[in-house]
This record gives C-alpha cells, structure tokens and sequence, in this order.
C-alpha cells in the first residue's frame, strides 16, 4: 500500500512543526543540558560517587534530594542501555 505524496508531505510537515517545538520547549527548561550535565558527573566521578554524594538516604535534609537522585539514576540506566558505560 503506497501512501499518496499530499499525506506523506503533510505528515512530514507536522513532524517537522514537533520537532520545532520540542526544542523550543528544552531550551526554555533546559532539560538537555542537566541531561548532559548529569551525565558528565557519572562519567567524570563514577556511579558510586554519585550514590554517596545524592543519595536521598544521605541527603535526608534536602527536600531535592529525592528528584535529583532520581534524574541521576533515570541518567545512568540510559547510559547502561547505550553502553556508554560499564
């Protein structure tokens, strides 16, 4: 089944219109960058560093700690699953 050229191009367009949008949206919270930010860290530092440092277990006083630990840990398990780390 062959998709007529009008459909195919206006789904492209839509996508393209996403696509726009989704950065517009990463740069006014900067999700990106505390993505990479955080990534950064892991490498650098080490996953063990990171579990001494947020952990919110260690961490019992800071309110942030339980959102931090787990964009640390939503990081790392991305990282595992490309391999870029062991």
């Amino acid at each position: 089944m062959e998709i007529p050229d009008k459909i195919f191009e206006t789904a492209v367009e839509q996508l393209q219109e996403i696509l726009i949008k989704l950065k517009e949206v990463n740069q006014l919270t900067g999700a990106m960058a505390r993505y990479e930010a955080c990534k950064s860290n892991i490498k650098r530092y080490g996953w063990d560093y990171i579990l001494t440092n947020f952990h919110p277990d260690v961490n019992i006083k800071d309110p942030a700690a339980i959102p931090l630990f787990e964009f640390y840990k939503f990081v790392y398990e991305n990282m595992k699953q490309k391999g870029e780390i062991l």
